[in-house]
């Protein structure tokens, strides 16, 4: 073998053997949260302690948990550490679905973090919302979080002649529930929801905290007051491995 073919296949094993280390951390965690050994929302040890355990490099460490975010297995947070992804929420969704409910229900509390509004011409939300489309609306932009994990983003679009006054009002209130029922409306309704999947922008990514590379389910709902006017258009977008939508449409 010349020296150039042998210092070619020194190479490759090398490339292989460093495969086979941060594989076999992955390995060695995968197995370790399938079999209960650490719990959801349980903290994996610093970097520091996983590079003696193992041996390896820092490099190696960081690409073996950057493979357990993309699966879905662990959330990296910006100086707080690893910690093992909580199990996906079931989300029931039916024609009186309630954000607040369904993660009490779960045994975790919600939260909502109003990021920014706008006011706008209803324009193609016109027939959604039963209005016109030079009528004004108000587009809210907000964040919703599981404890301390973000669980989705929403774009609300109301129709303002209906709601005056409402981009003052909006920020004293942490849900929608309570919103309406601030304008008379005691019960409101779901008239429809469109699912849909897709990888997030970069935007999005940054909001949920996912990578790029995890996808998120998008919704679409209408909500209606009891007569069946609508008085809400919502998109929404959720990390897709942290929610489980259950569908019944036997249950109000």
């Amino acid at each position: 073998m010349t020296d150039q073919a042998s210092s070619s296949a020194n190479t490759s094993r090398r490339g292989r053997a460093k495969v086979v280390l941060w594989q076999s951390i992955v390995d060695h965690f995968v197995q370790a949260i399938a079999d209960g050994l650490l719990a959801p929302g349980e903290q994996l040890p610093p970097e520091p302690r996983l590079i003696e355990r193992f041996g390896v490099s820092r490099n190696t460490i960081r690409r073996a948990m950057a493979e357990l975010e993309e699966r879905g297995l662990v959330r990296i947070g910006q100086g707080q550490g690893t910690f093992v992804a909580d199990r996906s929420l079931l989300y029931p969704i039916s024609r009186r679905t309630r954000f607040s409910p369904n993660l009490a229900a779960e045994g975790r509390e919600a939260k909502t973090e109003l990021l920014s509004m706008e006011r706008r011409r209803a324009g193609t939300d016109a027939e959604s919302l039963a209005i016109g489309e030079d009528e004004p609306i108000l587009v809210v932009h907000s964040r919703s979080w599981a404890d301390d994990t973000p669980l989705s983003i929403a774009t609300m679009h109301y129709p303002l002649d209906r709601f005056p006054g409402l981009e003052e009002t909006r920020a004293l209130f942490d849900s929608q529930t309570k919103l309406l029922a601030h304008y008379g409306i005691g019960d409101y309704v779901r008239l429809k929801t469109f699912l849909s999947a897709r990888p997030p922008t970069e935007e999005e990514a940054r909001l949920l905290h996912i990578p790029r590379s995890r996808w998120v389910m998008q919704t679409l709902k209408i909500d209606a007051d009891v007569a069946g006017v609508p008085v809400a258009v919502s998109k929404g977008r959720w990390s897709a491995d942290r929610i489980e939508f259950v569908i019944d449409g036997q249950v109000d």
